[in-house]
């Protein structure tokens, strides 16, 4: 009875370690690609949000480009259990995460400034302030976020500046700043998992197969 456990074990075992010598290592693979389009996604909002014309934001379109080729690369070779390109790949998700600090913060630290400036309140605010507001803000600020004040139709004297309920939450700098974030913790999560099966699997294949040609 114990014999027939032992080889049951054995057998799945063995099945393991076959599926992983002919099989490629999708799930890493499949990981680190949607660690890319949560990032690239979390970039667009950002240069979305911010003002594109900053020093710094050319420099992060830049390191985005060089996130999304070095990880596509990486993504290909964890798929065939190439170990070194797990570290870093793991590096990667430490760039996402440490990413959380610098264009969501921005975003939600900015707009509060902003809308304090208002008086406390974006939807409804005196078209002068705005003004001055606008005009202080737009070297952080870009325009599909100040650009959503348009003027009061229902005021005949033009004197209110008013957002719209839909266009507000879209141009919220709060609700773009969580968004970026949740996208950029998703893309580093999913870096550091990819990194981290494809250490584990890669460890398994090679101890099998030195196993195999021990035996030889």
């Amino acid at each position: 009875m114990e014999n027939n456990v032992n080889n049951h074990v054995e057998d799945k075992n063995t099945l393991y370690f076959e599926k992983l010598r002919y099989n490629n290592n999708s799930l890493s693979y499949k990981l680190g690609l949607g660690a890319l389009v949560c990032s690239i996604t979390a970039m667009f909002l950002a240069l979305n949000t911010l003002d594109p014309s900053n020093a710094l934001t050319i420099i992060a379109i830049l390191g985005n480009i060089l996130i999304l080729l070095i990880g596509f690369l990486c993504c290909e070779k964890v798929k065939t259990y190439k170990i070194n390109y797990s570290y870093i790949m793991l590096g990667l998700g430490g760039v996402c995460a440490a990413r959380i600090f610098w264009f969501p913060l921005k975003s939600i630290i900015y707009w509060n400034k902003f809308v304090s400036d208002l008086g406390g309140s974006a939807s409804k605010c005196y078209k002068s302030d705005y003004s001055a507001s606008a005009t202080k803000y737009a070297n952080e600020l870009g325009a599909s976020v100040l650009g959503k004040f348009v003027a009061d139709g229902s005021d005949a004297t033009g004197e209110y500046g008013h957002i719209s309920t839909a266009g507000f939450l879209v141009a919220n700098g709060n609700v773009r700043g969580i968004v970026m974030i949740i996208l950029l913790a998703a893309a580093a999560t999913m870096f550091i998992l990819s990194a981290l099966i494809c250490i584990k699997k890669s460890k398994d294949l090679n101890g099998y197969l030195e196993s195999i040609n021990a035996k030889h």
